[in-house]
């Protein structure tokens, strides 16, 4: 197991930093590290050309959005696993790449938990209906987060690369192709932090905007009876979960107990 890490960054100078001292003091170095700047105008390039002797490869020229330069990153990459880690992304320690080598999975994707910084705290991504749901379910409803997911590389082969007519939920989509039409193996290390995640991103901005290519997505992807389905089963599953939870079971003992004594 190899991991090529991409970074995305446009104008983010402060961010392409935080990312740049992150990467280059893991423990591990056997990594391949490609970062595709679109043009940047705020001495981000200038930054890159600084650590040029820590990148294996790296490009600066205008693009067509963040998943544009993702893409880019996809058709230049070696190694078997993709980590995307844009700028502003960080890992969250320095031997995070060397524990994961331990591990040495073989899943197609393979997700670990994730801190989200907004600026003043950090929160742990609720990721625990990976284990509950089924993935269709939890797609539905929720995503991988890419910045904490590896992918393998020939999957993008088989799911397609990031589609850019969606500026907002390209990740979602592959995650969904990848997971639902060419079930692709999948696991999720709990427990382990990969990465904490800069929530100043598009799609965290954006997140009225990001639910409706979510929804529009499915709509014209699947027939309506297959969108019903879907629906359907999330809503069935998120009901047995309710009612299967300690609080129900709690609020219903109570309910019967009171129903005897009046």
């Amino acid at each position: 197991m190899k991991i090529t890490i991409i970074t995305v960054n446009l104008n983010n100078k402060t961010g392409l930093q935080k990312t740049i001292n992150s990467i280059v003091s893991q423990s591990c170095k056997d990594f391949e590290w490609i970062v595709i700047d679109g043009g940047s105008t705020d001495g981000g390039k200038e930054i890159i050309e600084a650590y040029s002797k820590h990148i294996s490869k790296w490009v600066s020229e205008p693009d067509k959005g963040i998943f544009d330069g993702m893409n880019k990153g996809i058709k230049i990459a070696k190694e078997d696993y993709l980590l995307f880690l844009n700028s502003g992304d960080i890992l969250a320690n320095n031997e995070v790449i060397e524990n994961i080598y331990k591990d040495n999975l073989k899943e197609d994707i393979i997700i670990y938990d994730i801190l989200m910084n907004d600026g003043k705290k950090e929160l742990k991504k609720d990721l625990s209906n990976l284990k509950k749901y089924s993935i269709a379910s939890f797609l539905f409803s929720s995503t991988f987060p890419h910045q904490s997911t590896l992918i393998k590389r020939d999957l993008f082969h088989h799911a397609g690369l990031y589609d850019l007519k969606h500026r907002y939920v390209s990740d979602w989509i592959f995650f969904w192709k990848a997971c639902i039409d060419y079930n692709a193996s999948f696991i999720y290390k709990e427990g382990t932090i990969l990465s904490i995640y800069d929530m100043s991103g598009i799609s965290t901005q954006n997140r009225d905007k990001a639910k409706k290519e979510r929804k529009d997505f499915l709509q014209n992807y699947y027939p309506p009876r297959i969108n019903s389905i879907i629906k359907n089963n999330y809503k069935k599953e998120k009901e047995q979960l309710n009612l299967s939870s300690p609080l129900f079971k709690a609020l219903y003992r109570a309910l019967l107990w009171l129903s005897n004594k009046f």
